[in-house]
């Protein structure tokens, strides 16, 4: 039986959309295909895709969901928008929306010190900081909280911006939340009341409470960080860079960013944003994704995005482990190298044979 065949008998048997790995595994437990490649999954979900490129609405597959497919004759709604232009909405599909993307950690300690305070309030802070932001001939320095916030500011915004400063153990300045601000609000983590105050919705409640979970990953997928991680694991390692056209061409399709300056700056805020959660490691000026990034892509179902499927990830398993060995043959070629030189040593310094022996 082919791949495709395969497909259509799981999901009939199934009689439900499923992820192309739960099909995959369902056809190898029944003997419908048999394969001797390392990724079979990543071979079905390519053949499936293809046919959905490359023939629409006659394709027999329909993509309901990321990875998740279903028969086109049950008359399921379609996410893809080559195939099914009628349903696609532009502004749901655009992604990479928020500036000054900040880092994780840093939101989840404001995200409570922002719960129930006034929507005019945390907004009132920002307008005041901008105020005081001075001129590029004559530029405010802002490095010091601890000096800056007692000098510069009073009542409330005082009170708000020293509750950032403290309440974040001094990691979080204050002048710098307006990304913090617009991905809470873009992706309603927080949400404004009848009488003005901002709360925890259950989505904000999930984003502290679980790091990598649900409303992490949706996040991450929206603004482009899973595609990221897959054009560094894609490349293995390279500078910052070395990622821009491939960066530059995701953004020209689904985001309103398309300067020369915006393509950089969401760039390197999103790969600070992945270093800070050790999803990518940064040595020197080279960036490469490490094994919890490789994980977390796959668990994802941000793996879809590689080129190579699945392979990507087999190809960095080997690298490192031939990394591994060939440090360990250095290691043991250089031990050997010492003791012989300190054998010749002591037989110079030491004429007893017998001793030596």
């Amino acid at each position: 039986m082919s791949f495709a065949d395969a497909v259509i008998q799981v999901l009939e048997d199934f009689g439900s959309p499923l992820h192309y790995r739960q099909i995959t595994q369902i056809a190898i437990d029944n003997n419908l295909i048999q394969t001797n490649g390392k990724s079979p999954e990543a071979t079905l979900n390519a053949i499936i895709a293809v046919e959905i490129k490359q023939k629409g609405d006659r394709s027999r597959f329909v993509r309901v969901d990321r990875g998740v497919f279903g028969l086109r004759k049950w008359d399921v709604k379609s996410t893809d928008s080559e195939s099914n232009p009628a349903t696609s909405d532009p502004q749901t599909e655009r992604r990479v929306k928020v500036t000054h993307f900040p880092i994780y950690s840093e939101l989840r300690l404001i995200l409570p010190i922002w719960n129930g305070c006034d929507r005019a309030q945390i907004t009132g802070l920002r307008s005041a900081i901008m105020s005081l932001s001075g001129t590029l001939q004559n530029p405010v320095d802002w490095s010091n909280p601890d000096r800056w916030i007692s000098e510069r500011l009073d009542g409330e915004n005082r009170e708000l911006a020293e509750a950032i400063w403290t309440g974040s153990d001094r990691q979080v300045n204050p002048r710098h939340v307006y990304g913090h601000w617009l991905l809470s609000r873009t992706y309603q983590l927080l949400e404004e009341d009848p009488s003005g105050k901002m709360l925890l919705t259950d989505a904000g409640q999930n984003f502290i409470s679980h790091p990598l979970g649900d409303i992490e990953k949706q996040i991450d997928e929206r603004e482009g960080l899973l595609k990221l991680l897959s054009i560094v694991a894609e490349k293995g390692a390279g500078r910052r860079g070395d990622f821009v056209p491939k960066w530059s061409d995701y953004l020209k399709r689904h985001s309103q960013f398309g300067t020369d300056s915006t393509i950089k700056d969401t760039l390197w805020r999103r790969l600070y944003n992945l270093g800070d959660r050790e999803l990518l490691i940064k040595t020197g000026t080279t960036y490469s994704i490490t094994d919890a990034g490789l994980n977390y892509l796959k668990d994802s179902g941000g793996d879809e995005e590689l080129d190579g499927g699945g392979t990507v990830q087999e190809i960095l398993t080997l690298v490192k482990e031939q990394k591994a060995i060939e440090y360990g043959i250095g290691v043991k070629t250089r031990a050997i190298e010492v003791l012989e030189l300190d054998a010749d040593a002591f037989a110079q310094n030491d004429n007893s044979t017998s001793d030596l022996e």
